[in-house]
């Protein structure tokens, strides 16, 4: 746990990379997402009553200002430190809040929402405590340590997502986007790319600095974008982005 305010700033506050930072380091990234970013996406009107879902993540035992709406999505990382203490307290924070309805994954922080907690019981207590919010055990890859992890090396998206999916929410980011280049998941993009419908909405965190959002249309330009992404270095990949843009 931190020991004064000033750490726990830092970790929810880290800057992203200057835009020369961004250009040395990775050229052909930089310039792939610079022209990815150049697309124009209309998305389309919806017919029915409009549902405001409220999206957020790493608060990390933060409480900030959530503002109103339908539905409040939680992507995990409640928590720094794991104790249960932590825990209930951001339970209690988010039972509190007026939302309807609430959706929480847990992240690789949350390390008393993993399917084998250190204390049993202090889990099923803190459950009974707390009613509101809908928890959920998530698919989390391990950046270090911590809880609530799978090895990077297995595909455990695999058929894990119901075909009739409008939101899916998971910790981490599918490879190559809000990901800070490289921190995504290359199996969650994998499995995205293999639902014949795709979700309307992907709400996901872990990665500070990739705040944001963004539209994505799965046809040739966001594939040839994606290969860069994912290693696909040189010419010919390159290539690739110029022609489907």
């Amino acid at each position: 746990m931190f020991s004064n305010r000033g750490g726990l700033d830092a970790l929810l506050e880290r800057k992203r990379p200057s835009v020369w930072q961004q250009f040395f380091s990775m050229p052909a990234v930089y310039i792939a997402k610079t022209l990815y970013s150049w697309r124009s996406i209309t998305p389309a009107e919806s017919s029915s009553t409009p549902t405001t879902a409220v999206c957020i993540s790493d608060t990390h035992n933060s409480q900030p200002y959530i503002p109103p709406g339908d539905i409040l999505i939680h992507a995990g990382d409640l928590i720094q430190s794991g104790s249960i203490q932590e825990l209930q307290t951001s339970i209690d924070w988010l039972n509190a809040l007026p939302h309807k309805h609430k959706i929480v994954v847990a992240g690789n922080h949350d390390l008393h929402l993993d399917p084998a907690p250190r204390n049993p019981t202090s889990k099923q207590d803190m459950r009974r405590r707390s009613h509101s919010p809908s928890l959920r055990q998530p698919l989390v890859d391990p950046p270090r340590r911590l809880g609530v992890q799978y090895p990077r090396s297995a595909d455990i998206w695999r058929d894990t997502i119901p075909p009739d999916t409008d939101i899916l929410v998971t910790h981490t980011p599918p490879r190559g986007h809000l990901d800070l280049n490289y921190f995504g998941r290359a199996f969650l993009l994998d499995e995205l790319w293999r639902l014949k419908s795709k979700p309307r909405l992907h709400v996901f965190g872990h990665v500070h600095e990739g705040y944001g959002q963004k539209w994505v249309m799965f046809d040739g330009l966001q594939k040839a974008f994606e290969g860069i992404m994912s290693g696909e270095r040189g010419f010919w990949g390159f290539w690739r982005v110029v022609r489907s843009f």
